[in-house]
């Protein structure tokens, strides 16, 4: 079995990049030859496998800690990624994984949980945005300084009662009216 699976490395790291590129970017392409092009020297090659939905959750692991950010992104992006590996790029260094990871369906409670003091507004409005989010963490990101993320808290369909008659006297009209608008609406 050793040998075939080197035979087959072999083979497809030997195509010319465009054949290896197309096999990367179809939606059909045999998994475990996804898994040997993880290690192909062009980015847009392993971006594409980091796209492919076809790509499996093992696979994605390989591209976690991959130099290129873009490559990391698509990973946060794919829906095959495993919690393992959102849980890895829910650290990155990349505001923009970060955001993705926050938006990801698949992200756990404990993972969104790690978010919630970024320090990218953006990481913290898509985790405000997220009816995923947790209670007490809806609540806690109630008080954020930045209105934009207590105005999507208000927003937000998950957000207790108790959280929206309190952004309902918050200081910025913004806010305020959109609290008051959630609770028209539950009434």
């Amino acid at each position: 079995m050793r040998r075939y699976v080197k035979a087959r490395v072999n083979f497809i790291s030997e195509e010319p990049e465009e054949v290896r590129l197309a096999t990367a970017k179809d939606p059909n392409a045999d998994p475990d030859v996804l898994m040997d092009l993880v290690y192909d020297p062009v980015d847009d090659i392993r971006y594409a496998v980091a796209r492919n939905s076809n790509t499996l959750s093992e696979t994605l692991l390989e591209l976690v800690s991959d130099r290129d950010t873009y490559i990391r992104r698509a990973v946060a992006k794919n829906p095959n990624v495993p919690i393992s590996a959102l849980t890895t790029l829910a650290r990155d260094p990349d505001m923009n994984v970060r955001l993705l990871v926050a938006m990801n369906p698949n992200a756990t409670t404990e993972i969104l949980d790690s978010l919630w003091q970024d320090t990218s507004l953006s990481v913290r409005f898509a985790l405000a945005k997220n009816t995923q989010l947790s209670v007490d963490l809806l609540d806690a990101l109630s008080e954020d300084p930045h209105w934009m993320t207590r105005m999507y808290i208000a927003e937000n369909p998950s957000t207790s009662i108790a959280t929206l008659k309190t952004l309902a006297s918050d200081s910025n009209a913004v806010v305020k009216s959109a609290a008051q608008k959630r609770l028209r609406a539950r009434a």
